[in-house]
């Protein structure tokens, strides 16, 4: 091993017997022995250039062997010298991760991604038996296109050798010896054979040559590489009171070697010492991290550096370099509508079972007794979902008077279940239709939402079927349970909000359901049919005059034919947003019954919308400068942009007056009515952690259309009035499932009970039933009054029209004020006067604010005696003080024409503020506020230093 063999050695290689392997992958064909001696003889132990005369030994297999069903077992005649291609039988996870090696060592970028997509790699972080993970194989090798798919797929290198880079040279050299001793050993055994030929050892000399080639190439690969630059296009946000996020791209030079982690650092000072905290982000799948538990209103500084082999590289300085964690909750006093609603409607949840403990239990029903049907109980029964509940039931296809229940639904085949006559099921609630029919909706959309307690309801309303009320719900719960048998689903689906009607007096409300794919019904007098052919059937053709001939068509067939808007509304209903900060604009219409408000089909659970930006949370400082902004011309009380977010390009100051005047004019609104509408500042409306709107509405008398009236989206095909109360209830199932789930139950079970109660205390006799009855009344009216103020602290609709509809109110701004107030900011912005002094000023008023002037103590280039003058609030610091005197002083040298250029936030660490008083120099630290400078002094005057420079104090300043 690793020297010459002596004679004892070579008698007992002569002697060797090796078998040769079966089932190894096809190889090229071996050259004879002499050939093969003499170019291994040529061979270059130093060199990491392929061998001359072939490329890679061992011919790479390819990934779709592996991925058929027969096990593939390789074996040589020595196990431990093919110990990268070593397979456990029948293994398809070890299989998978050894073709991702072998297409790696390959660099065959197009059989890494058939591999990635079409096998299943559990784990694409598997070491192999040399310590290397598929990224480190591929980084080291400089495949870099293979290296960064990996990282889109969430590999990651080994952490053992990020710590110390050196470790992973030490590795690979360790590699390149262990791999050469047996090069030298194979060599040996071929020299023993006395020139006969074995395909064996020299397939497996030729394979050991492959690993010390490309462990020599990982090696030189390693020793070109540096560490990266600095990350590109670090933003920071402030995404609530205790967190801040930070977002970055790739370095536009990542020398030599794909950067596979980074690290993100924050501290309370620039300087960094001491970090306050740290975090390596090795999942590269999303450039941006959440930097949780912070003080709210400490300031921090955060800063992201790149790492690849070679170690992490100098770290930048996010943009803006610092931000304060807060919300406008922090301002406001308050905390988000959702927060604890959960938790309050578990509780009564809890509180309201124990009290009806006698009562029938809120729990999923587990008999399969159909209600208008009896099973014997003696008698097994085969259990499955179609014989969960009886079918006892019938379906109606010519309707009379009365209020029925659809069911729709659809699956993923473009197919929809019908009867055998080709109808949706329908079945018969009652022959009367209450006055109240609008709350019993509700009361449906609720039930509809909680679907495993329909039963134990259903069971409830039994026992008091005297009383008209009840009787009706009663009704309304059995043709529920016996739809539920009848389609052999639990789930029923979602309330479509609009109830069909029909002029003869009939009402059918629309359940809709989605199945994946269309299961075979067994025993039911239901089949699935394609829409087209049903809609064939009809002969409906869609032209201008379809409605007038729907409206003629019975209910049923309407339903049919608008199927496809009824499914496509269902699965909008339930789409998300994504994550971010939306305009939204809120537009109701009253009737003599109800409300409703204006949304879009595209995405009905929410109103009209347009994306602001990524980031849901508006700081407190981005809230303070919206109610900052007066609704009275000419008297504002603005406040400065550069001192609430800095240089950020996704500034919402910056963006939010030209995004809602973009909005409103895609909206077909002209420009003389965008000036009349109005931004609603009362609060931010957040439907959860991730989704939040500010709303922009009409002008006060046009918020709310009234009865007979029309407005500007009538008619329009791409807008839909919804019910408030079906919309809000649609709109919480999406965005606080949990919570609208179990108010859902809470709120049905409840006002099934209120009704059983008042029917027992009217039915009761002696004085102790009626003291009981009204104790049980009483006590659920309580729990009725805490689930009502639970649901009135949810909802924000009838708050904000009622606000909207106020003409003075100070929780409105006008578009045209808004405009004003942005005008006089940006013409009060930045003026050059004599001596070059430059002006930064706003309006302003209050003890809480001042003008302060700065004078530059380095050489700018500019006249003596050039100042700046910033107007600054007791929120301001002396960072951001800094920054915008440098910036205003570079701007200055621009326009005189002199050389000037964008310094970016980490030359800006080269400047900081310094008072002087009497001859008396101290430096400010980064979060001092330098209003307090003129309470202690009048004197003290302010100057701009550079750490590199000593400080330059002009006597004969000229101050103007």
């Amino acid at each position: 091993k690793g020297g010459e063999p002596t004679k004892k050695e070579l008698k007992k290689l002569k002697k060797r017997k090796l078998r040769t392997s079966s089932s190894v992958t096809n190889l090229s064909n071996p050259e004879s022995y002499g050939r093969l001696a003499q170019s291994l003889e040529q061979l270059s132990p130093t060199s990491t250039e392929s061998p001359k005369g072939f490329s890679t030994p061992v011919s790479t297999p390819r990934f779709s062997r592996f991925s058929q069903k027969s096990k593939l077992i390789r074996r040589s005649s020595d196990p431990e010298l093919d110990r990268t291609l070593t397979l456990k039988a029948g293994s398809k996870r070890n299989l998978a991760i050894e073709s991702l090696f072998e297409v790696i060592d390959s660099n065959d970028l197009e059989g890494c991604q058939q591999l990635l997509e079409n096998t299943t790699v559990t784990d694409l972080n598997q070491n192999n038996e040399d310590d290397l993970s598929p990224l480190d194989m591929a980084v080291m090798l400089g495949h870099s296109q293979i290296a960064r798919l990996l990282v889109a797929r969430g590999a990651k290198d080994s952490s053992k050798f990020c710590r110390d880079p050196s470790s992973r040279l030490s590795r690979l050299k360790a590699l390149v010896e262990e791999s050469q001793r047996e090069v030298n050993r194979l060599r040996f055994d071929l020299l023993a054979q006395n020139g006969n030929a074995n395909k064996d050892l020299e397939r497996r000399l030729k394979r050991w040559e492959w690993h010390v080639h490309q462990f020599k190439k990982m090696i030189n690969t390693f020793e070109q590489a540096k560490p990266p630059d600095p990350p590109t296009n670090i933003a920071l946000d402030v995404t609530s009171s205790r967190s801040l996020s930070v977002s970055f791209s790739e370095p536009d030079n990542t020398r030599g070697a794909v950067v596979t982690r980074y690290k993100i650092e924050w501290c309370r000072n620039e300087t960094f010492a001491p970090v306050v905290g740290d975090f390596v982000m090795c999942d590269l799948r999303s450039m941006s991290y959440v930097i949780p538990d912070l003080d709210e209103g400490d300031q921090y500084f955060v800063r992201v550096a790149a790492y690849n082999m070679k170690g992490f590289g100098q770290a930048k300085l996010s943009r803006p370099s610092s931000a304060v964690p807060s919300s406008w909750h922090n301002l406001e006093q308050s905390q988000p509508r959702y927060e604890g609603k959960t938790d309050n409607i578990h509780v009564i949840a809890a509180q309201l079972s124990m009290t009806l403990s006698n009562s029938p239990p809120i729990t999923p029903p587990v008999s399969s007794t159909p209600v208008s049907g009896s099973v014997n109980s003696k008698r097994t029964v085969k259990k499955g979902i179609s014989k969960l509940f009886g079918s006892s039931i019938k379906f109606h296809k010519n309707l009379k008077t009365g209020l029925y229940l659809a069911s729709l639904v659809y699956s993923d085949e473009g197919k929809i279940l019908v009867t055998v006559d080709d109808h949706v099921p329908v079945v018969e609630v009652s022959e009367t239709i209450p006055s109240g029919v609008g709350v019993d909706f509700v009361w449906l959309a609720k039930v509809a939402c909680t679907w495993d307690h329909v039963r134990g309801m259903c069971e409830i309303s039994n026992n008091f079927t005297s009383s008209p009320a009840v009787q009706f719900r009663n009704r309304l719960l059995h043709a529920l349970v016996g739809l539920q048998g009848a389609l052999g689903m639990q789930d029923l689906g979602l309330l479509y909000p609009v109830p069909y009607k029909d002029p003869h007096g009939q009402i059918v409300f629309v359940i809709v359901q989605y199945l994946k794919e269309s299961r075979v019904l067994q025993g039911t007098s239901l089949k699935w049919a394609h829409l087209p052919r049903l809609w064939r059937k009809r002969s409906v053709p869609f032209t201008s005059e379809r409605r007038k001939k729907l409206e003629s068509l019975p209910v049923p067939d309407r339903i049919l034919i608008d199927s496809q808007d009824i499914i496509a509304h269902h699965i909008n209903s339930m789409k998300p947003l994504s994550k971010g900060l939306y305009i939204g604009y809120l537009k109701a219409r009253s009737s003599l019954a109800s409300m409703s408000v204006i949304c879009s089909r595209e995405h009905p659970n929410v109103l009209p919308h347009v994306k602001l930006r990524d980031n849901p949370n508006v700081s407190k400082d981005e809230w303070e400068w919206i109610k900052s902004l007066q609704s009275h011309s000419g008297t504002g009380n603005y406040m400065s942009v550069e001192s609430l977010a800095g240089n950020s390009s996704n500034s919402l100051q910056k963006t939010l007056l030209s995004t809602i005047e973009t909005f409103l004019g895609n909206l077909d609104i002209s420009k003389e009515d965008i000036e009349k509408h109005q931004l609603y500042r009362k609060e931010v409306i957040e439907l959860n952690e991730d989704i939040s709107f500010l709303l922009v509405m009409p002008p006060p008398d046009h918020v709310c259309t009234p009865p007979g009236s029309t407005d500007h989206f009538e008619g329009q095909p791409d807008f839909a009035a919804l019910p408030v109360s079906t919309f809000e209830i649609m709109q919480l199932y999406t965005y606080q499932k949990s919570f609208m789930t179990k108010f859902s139950m809470v709120s049905a079970r409840l006002d099934v009970e209120l009704l059983t109660s008042q029917q027992r205390l009217r039915e009761a006799f002696s004085m102790d039933e009626v003291k009981a009855a009204k104790h049980t009344q009483k006590e659920l009216e309580g729990f009725q009054e805490r689930t009502d103020q639970v649901w009135k602290q949810m909802r924000w609709i009838e708050d904000a029209v009622q606000t909207g509809r106020s003409i003075s109110s100070v929780e409105l701004l006008s578009l045209k004020q808004f405009r004003e107030a942005t005008r006089r900011h940006t013409t009060n912005g930045v003026t050059l006067k004599r001596g070059h002094m430059v002006h930064s000023m706003m309006q302003s008023g209050g003890p809480s604010a001042g003008y302060v002037r700065v004078f530059p103590a380095y050489d700018t280039g500019l006249m003596r005696g050039t100042s700046v003058k910033l107007y600054i609030t007791h929120t301001t610091r002396a960072s951001e003080v800094v920054r915008l005197v440098v910036h205003q002083l570079e701007k200055a040298r621009k326009e005189k024409g002199l050389s000037s250029a964008a310094l970016e936030e980490d030359e800006l660490l080269d400047f900081y503020l310094v008072s002087i008083s009497a001859s008396k120099e101290q430096v400010l630290e980064q979060n001092f506020n330098p209003l307090q400078l003129q309470t202690q002094s009048s004197k003290c005057r302010l100057f701009v230093k550079r750490r590199s420079d000593e400080l330059k104090y002009d006597e004969q300043a000229t101050s103007v």
